[in-house]
């Protein structure tokens, strides 16, 4: 399920005349924006620890060499859940004169971005067979069954993720 949460702005503008020639003009601006998503099959931990307790959707994922992978992550979202956030902040403040037929204006812009994110990378876990270990000792090449690796529960590489923020 995907939740975006909508624009939310803020802006104020004030000019003020000092005199009938002069404007100052202040503006202040705020906007936020963000987004949070989230899988649509349910959390099934098969094995204990092989999700990452933030991982609300899908199971890991098995794969065997020669054979199609098994394990369920929402299609497209491999790190969810995923929440995004930005904020900006904008001052400015400009003073405008008018000399005869010259008009000049002058002023300071000053703008403050804020970004989070946070996604769980890699939370939903990996287990890979290819064969390794259910090997013939004496005659390694050819022999050896991922399948067989799978039943004897020896993977040749398990991944883990873990949680991660970042803020831009």
């Amino acid at each position: 399920c995907s939740n975006f949460f909508a624009d939310q702005p803020l802006t104020t503008n004030i000019e003020k005349p000092c005199s009938p020639s002069v404007v100052n003009e202040f503006r202040f601006a705020w906007n936020r924006i963000g987004v949070d998503q989230d899988g649509l099959t349910p959390r099934e931990d098969i094995i204990t620890g092989a999700l990452h307790p933030d991982v609300t959707s899908g199971t890991p994922t098995f794969s065997l060499a020669g054979l199609t992978s098994i394990g369920v992550a929402p299609p497209g979202f491999g790190n969810l859940p995923l929440l995004k956030s930005s904020a900006v902040w904008n001052f400015s403040d400009n003073l405008s004169m008018v000399n005869g037929r010259h008009t000049t204006k002058f002023g300071f812009d000053y703008q403050m971005i804020r970004a989070k994110t946070s996604a769980t990378l890699a939370g939903r876990g990996s287990f890979s067979f290819n064969g390794v270990f259910s090997q013939d000792p004496q005659s390694r090449p050819g022999t050896g069954s991922s399948v067989a690796d799978l039943l004897l529960g020896l993977p040749n590489r398990i991944q883990t993720g873990t949680r991660a923020t970042a803020r831009e």
